[in-house]
């Protein structure tokens, strides 16, 4: 953020890497099946789930859902994101750090007590 505000280059770097790692991470230590990063994946399954919906073939309600919850969080997110960045430029981004921190503490107090 720091180096953003200062317009260095390397801010842009270390902002695309920490997106990367990001995702990275979620699919790794999640044991995902589908990227929640990626929202052209979300759309091309979404859209293969309708196609056999067409063809008969019943939908599968919770990943209908999952999908539903994953694009409405993107939209609103980037909307967020767009009016934080509007007043606090590129402090912004302490936003989204301090919620990834807070969530980060949750889950570990949360798996601390599930041994």
């Amino acid at each position: 953020m720091l180096l953003l505000q200062r317009g260095n280059d390397v801010g842009i770097y270390l902002a695309s890497l920490a997106c990367g790692l990001q995702n990275a991470m979620v699919t790794t230590y999640s044991g995902s099946i589908i990227r929640t990063t990626h929202l052209s994946g979300i759309f091309t399954d979404l859209g293969i789930m309708l196609g056999n919906r067409l063809r008969g073939i019943p939908l599968d309600g919770r990943r209908l859902l999952l999908f539903i919850l994953l694009i409405s969080g993107f939209i609103c997110g980037g909307v967020t994101g767009t009016l934080l960045f509007r007043l606090l430029h590129f402090a912004a981004l302490i936003a989204p750090a301090s919620l990834a921190a807070l969530l980060a503490m949750i889950y570990w107090t949360y798996s601390r007590g599930h041994r």
